[in-house]
């Protein structure tokens, strides 16, 4: 007799353990998606800025990068959904921006306090790029040495060819 309430004990255990055990590893799960996302948000954000800051001024420079900005976050994301792209340029710097909702099955509880009550978690992420000027820096790379050039002919003496100092 003994034998049957001890092994009823282990099934009403079981019972209660299986839902929570079954919510963590859910949970686990669904974190494991959102740090898949993020990070290839993030890595997409970054090469899509990277990418339009080498663009020159005169090419369409937010359809390339907004366009570069898709391509790479295509077919690879887990479980993010209803993600948009903005992208933000200046003169000088190039922003890449993307937000999404991961959704999280609305029967745990603990995914919800977990949320603040709410049914999915906000992925964001934003990228920032300086933007190049390749042609611009080398002109002002070659103004700067034929000033430092006038500048090292000027202070040698003419007699002796050595540098007077300054």
């Amino acid at each position: 007799m003994k034998k049957y309430r001890l092994k009823g004990s282990y099934t009403v255990e079981a019972s209660f353990l299986m839902p929570m055990i079954l919510t963590v590893i859910v949970v686990i799960i669904y974190l494991s998606f959102f740090l898949h996302d993020r990070a290839v948000l993030s890595s997409a954000a970054y090469t899509a800025a990277l990418r339009g800051s080498q663009l020159i001024n005169g090419e369409d420079v937010y359809a390339r990068v907004e366009k570069n900005a898709a391509a790479l976050r295509e077919n690879r994301m887990l479980g993010t959904k209803n993600i948009q792209t903005d992208i933000q340029i200046g003169s000088s710097q190039i922003t890449v921006s993307y937000s999404g909702e991961l959704r999280i099955p609305a029967g745990t509880l603990l995914c919800r306090y977990l949320t603040g009550g709410k049914d999915h978690l906000s992925v964001e992420v934003s990228a920032k790029a300086d933007r190049l000027d390749p042609v611009g820096f080398v002109r002002k790379c070659r103004i700067v040495e034929a000033l430092a050039k006038g500048a090292k002919g000027k202070g040698k003496t003419e007699d002796a060819g050595e540098e007077t100092p300054e």
